[in-house]
């Protein structure tokens, strides 16, 4: 562990939990506490437009789920994931009775080329296909476990990894399925680390032996010694507090907190979020930019990341300082998806905010270009009063995780303001 590994690891220690109890604040602050339901992010007190989908519901005759499918829903796959509920809810703006069990209702007056039944090996690419066009289920098996969320998933769709609540703070699970048709059913524990107060979220493998994960602000890092993890450091990319003792919104701090983002298939690409960027005047402080550090492909695992640089993006996206959350790219890189306000400029009045954080799309020619082709909202993945938030995309782009975080009072459990999707096209 390097000397500033040890120096932050002790401060962490110190921290301990003290960020969960914060006061929430509409500033520029507020966008580092709880961004896409993490509990220590930015999450945003949210409306959006660029518009809410009014989603479509197909039943399957053989049960009592309900599937969702976006506005112009052509395409022809069935939904996969989990759809099991317990207690009749709005879900994310949909309504989910008493369920269980699988979801395979299919959009009608299919016209895309699909690949049909598919069992996790290279399916027809989905990448152009129309970026509004999914179908939508819930991944909320009880057997996940406690609180599933944060998710990430494997290339070929067929490992969840998340973190669950445990008796030591959110721990890192995974849970597999045997094809792209099944459901994400039970997931287990991989690590518990019962020495260490912190939390740990967002777990994102690179291979069966390393994970990157966030925790308290910084990225972190764990690697596979048998059939164990190592207890995580955090990454020398990390900037550490200015002022441990200070809270996270003291303004020297919160330009030092960061959010995983992902990482590409051959753990040479890290993208993440530092609240570092341009002031913005109405948050009345920096917003989330986009990050991203390097190693060469295939790297052994726990090998550190460097060269740390900031990606050129649309220009529409960087005109106006528009906060940016949720980094998510493809498996090979050339694919990105993000959250933002965009193309809305953040609203003066806190009570506008309500569902304004929607899911953009951009993509680049290779690995090294720039993201510089333009942007599209994925606004039928929004519902109103959530906020949505991408987490993961199969190497093909026809399988997509996604989540989406409650932020008005329209439901009494507290518990049941955040959601994890599954959108098949």
């Amino acid at each position: 562990m390097s000397h500033q590994q040890c120096h932050r690891h002790d401060r962490h220690r110190l921290r301990s939990r003290r960020t969960r109890s914060r006061p929430l604040r509409f500033t520029a602050s507020l966008l580092a506490l709880a961004a896409c339901g993490a509990p220590n992010e930015g999450r945003l007190t949210a409306g959006l437009s660029g518009g809410a989908s009014s989603a479509t519901h197909t039943t399957d005759a053989g049960s009592d789920e309900t599937s969702e499918s976006t506005d112009d829903a052509s395409s022809a796959g069935p939904s996969t994931g989990a759809s099991t509920t317990s207690d009749t809810s709005t879900a994310g703006g949909e309504t989910s009775g008493e369920t269980s069990g699988e979801t395979s209702g299919e959009t009608s007056d299919a016209t895309d080329d699909t690949s049909g039944e598919t069992t996790g090996s290279p399916q027809l690419d989905c990448w152009e296909k129309d970026p509004n066009v999914w179908m939508i289920t819930e991944i909320n098996s009880p057997g996940l476990g406690e609180n599933p969320r944060e998710p990430g998933m494997s290339s070929d769709g067929l490992t969840l990894w998340y973190s669950a609540d445990t008796p030591n703070g959110n721990r890192p699970f995974m849970a597999t399925r045997d094809t792209l048709m099944d459901s994400f059913e039970a997931g287990s524990q991989i690590a518990s680390w019962p020495g260490l107060e912190l939390s740990f979220d967002k777990p994102r493998a690179i291979g069966e032996h390393e994970l990157v994960l966030a925790s308290d602000g910084d990225l972190w890092t764990t690697v596979r010694v048998g059939n164990s993890w190592s207890e995580p450091t955090v990454l020398d990319i990390s900037v550490p507090w200015a002022d441990p003792d200070a809270p996270s919104w003291d303004p020297d701090n919160v330009v030092t907190n960061e959010s995983l983002g992902s990482v590409t298939e051959d753990g040479a690409l890290l993208v993440f979020t530092r609240q570092s960027g341009p002031t913005n005047v109405t948050l009345d402080g920096p917003i989330n930019r986009i990050l991203t550090a390097t190693r060469p492909p295939f790297s052994a695992p726990g090998t550190a990341f460097g060269a740390l640089d900031e990606p050129t993006l649309p220009a529409e996206l960087t005109e106006y300082p528009y906060p940016l959350y949720c980094p998510t790219v493809s498996p090979d890189g050339l694919h990105m998806l993000f959250a933002s306000t965009f193309p809305f400029p953040v609203p003066d009045d806190p009570d506008a905010w309500i569902d304004k954080l929607v899911i953009q799309y951009v993509q680049r020619a290779s690995p090294d270009a720039d993201w510089d082709d333009g942007v599209q909202t994925l606004s039928s993945l929004s519902v109103e009063s959530w906020q949505a938030c991408p987490a993961a995309i199969t190497h093909d782009g026809c399988q997509l995780v996604f989540t989406r975080n409650l932020m008005a009072d329209v439901l009494p459990d507290e518990e049941d303001r955040y959601r994890i999707y599954l959108a098949t096209r």
